[in-house]
């Protein structure tokens, strides 16, 4: 009798098992799917570059502890959009990249895609166009996708370049967001690394040439920062300062009477060939801490 039973669990976890996989599988294909549509329509000069899949971070476990303050910081203006558009971006909001140039320009350029569910194409245009100001526009394209563009990438939509699926910028965005709920990938122009070189006290941080990072709420929270610099000796150097840096934050008076100071011992570097690596690893139970202390902090901010 036990031989049937044991081989008809084995055939349920099995099965259990394999529709797991087939659904993770389908979701991952369709986060790199929205990743690609996106990053197709940035324009090539685009040189910074910010993903948020909502839909992987809604399912990771971290989720249920960091969303309900990061909704109450930005519930005013949340309320105001959905009273303008009737879309209520904490449920319907799915998928949303940001692209910018290198540096500011005069025309505060830049171009917003979204993967909205549910939407009134007319009556959500019509508030969203009300409230865009500067010469934004608004362009509706398949599958839900809203595209925002300001400035010269507005004015030239036709006629204007987008990433090449071979060039740096879409590599580096590809590699950053494969797996992630937040993303970011970065392009250091040669003028910023100027400044960096004349008025930082990493001065070493002047030959960082690509920035990348990702966010995961999954069973904790987990993100990775890494910077390319030009050399494996200046990665090296730049961890050595970044080391003595933290040990300064660790001890410093503000954080430890706030009582942030561990969430320095939770920072980890690492070299590999010249990049530098910067990982923070909190467990579930230190998240939740962490949450309600920053909470706290920018209510005390937002009264003074």
């Amino acid at each position: 009798m036990r031989a049937p039973i044991t081989c008809a669990l084995a055939a349920s976890l099995l099965i259990t098992t394999s529709c797991h996989r087939q659904a993770s599988a389908l979701r991952a294909n369709q986060a790199t799917d929205r990743t690609h549509a996106a990053l197709a329509l940035i324009p090539a000069e685009a040189q910074l570059v910010l993903g948020v899949d909502l839909d992987r971070l809604r399912s990771q476990s971290g989720w249920e502890t960091v969303s309900p303050s990061l909704i109450r910081t930005v519930k005013p203006q949340l309320n105001r959009f959905e009273g303008g558009t009737g879309v209520d971006l904490t449920r319907h909001l799915h998928h949303l990249v940001v692209a910018l140039p290198a540096e500011r320009q005069s025309d505060d350029r830049f171009v917003v895609i979204a993967e909205v569910e549910g939407l009134d194409e007319e009556h959500w245009l019509e508030g969203l166009r009300a409230r865009l100001v500067g010469g934004a526009t608004v362009e509706m394209r398949a599958h839900q996708q809203l595209v925002i563009r300001r400035g010269a990438w507005a004015n030239a939509t036709g006629s204007l370049p987008t990433l090449d699926g071979n060039s740096e910028m879409h590599r580096l965005c590809e590699r950053a967001a494969a797996g992630h709920g937040v993303w970011f990938a970065a392009i250091v122009p040669t003028s910023a690394r100027r400044k960096l070189m004349q008025n930082s006290p990493f001065a070493d941080v002047a030959s960082m040439a690509r920035i990348s990072g990702h966010l995961d709420v999954n069973s904790g929270l987990a993100a990775d920062v890494a910077g390319e610099l030009m050399t494996g000796a200046d990665a090296t150097d730049l961890v050595h300062r970044l080391s003595v840096y933290l040990n300064q934050m660790k001890r410093h008076p503000d954080m430890l009477v706030w009582g942030l100071a561990p969430i320095w011992d939770a920072v980890h570097l690492s070299v590999d060939d010249a990049t530098v690596h910067a990982r923070l690893d909190l467990p579930m139970a230190q998240l939740g801490d962490y949450v309600e202390r920053f909470e706290s902090l920018a209510h005390t901010g937002r009264t003074k």
